[in-house]
């Protein structure tokens, strides 16, 4: 993000909260340098910019929030998102454009692998050398990070979404132990943080079990429900659970477990509760794509219905 983007935020914020120039500016920068900042003719300290930022009585989310309706790449990503959401992948190629027109390079990758996953969801078996780099740069980087932050869970999250596997089961060890890091840690951070591991820890589970590590998805599960029962009065954990039981289903069919088979009523009976309480289109698109799943896997010999089939 250029300078000026940055004396823009803080105009906006300053407008906002219906505040003076003197009265943002407060002690800490003059009137009229801070007008100059915010129509991009001067630059200030990183102490001074935050010192600004305080006086309009936000959080650290509002800040991000703002940084992103600002930052014209984050726009950009957000019609790349909505091109794919329409199917318009074309369209979603042609505003990714070039590497060299992308200042942060870890985004147009990530966007990069997005959009071929949207494409060839189902038949990727071989990478093209610029995917390839794409794949080996954002795995790199990860291996030399040892602390998770909320942009890093995006990259994993990519990583993870294709059903063939492009790289080593020491890479999955290793966002395993991250994120069991950042969970065993948990009292010391943010509600949105603790939604990221738990989310991308049961994509890690579908992930071990989509590439046949049965036992490390089975281990995963297990820790992951004690950590998130313990935090059960996160409202997230209810949601992730429920999730995780899902995965857990897959994973026990996929072994040709007839426990899958009594998991996956369970998982039924607890949507068509939640269906019959909150009607939403979205419970009942998650219930179908379960039920597909369940039949597509189950080699048990064991007949799965439900009761909308009976």
């Amino acid at each position: 993000m250029e300078a000026k983007h940055f004396g823009e935020i803080v105009y906006k914020l300053r407008q906002d909260r219906n505040m003076t120039l003197k009265e943002a500016a407060g002690d800490t920068i003059t009137p009229n340098n801070l007008s100059r900042f915010e129509k991009g003719l001067a630059s200030v300290k990183v102490d001074t910019f935050f010192e600004i930022l305080s006086r309009f009585n936000l959080d650290a989310e509002d800040y991000v929030e703002v940084l992103h309706i600002q930052d014209d790449k984050s726009q950009r990503s957000k019609q790349i998102l909505n091109s794919l959401s329409q199917n318009d992948r074309m369209k979603a190629r042609q505003i990714l454009g070039k590497k060299s027109e992308w200042g942060n390079i870890i985004e147009y990758y990530i966007l990069k692998l997005f959009i071929l996953n949207q494409e060839k969801e189902n038949t990727i078996d071989k990478l093209t050398p610029d995917e390839e780099e794409a794949v080996n740069y954002l795995l790199n980087y990860i291996f030399n990070i040892d602390t998770l932050y909320l942009r890093d869970f995006i990259i994993i999250e990519t990583l993870l979404m294709f059903k063939i596997q492009f790289f080593e089961l020491k890479f999955l060890e290793y966002i395993e132990k991250l994120i069991m890091k950042g969970l065993e840690d948990s009292k010391d951070i943010t509600d949105l943080s603790y939604r990221r591991y738990t989310i991308t820890g049961t994509i890690l589970v579908r992930t071990y079990s989509r590439y046949g590590y049965y036992d490390k998805a089975e281990n995963l599960i297990y820790k992951l429900k004690i950590i998130m029962s313990k935090e059960f009065h996160n409202p997230y954990s209810v949601y992730n659970l429920f999730h995780l039981s899902m995965f857990e289903v897959y994973n026990l069919l996929r072994q040709n477990n007839p426990k899958g088979i009594k998991q996956a009523n369970t998982v039924i009976h607890y949507m068509d509760a939640q269906n019959y309480l909150f009607p939403l289109a979205k419970i009942f698109e998650t219930k179908n794509l379960f039920v597909q799943e369940v039949k597509r896997l189950n080699k048990t010999g064991i007949p799965f219905t439900t009761e909308d089939e009976e």
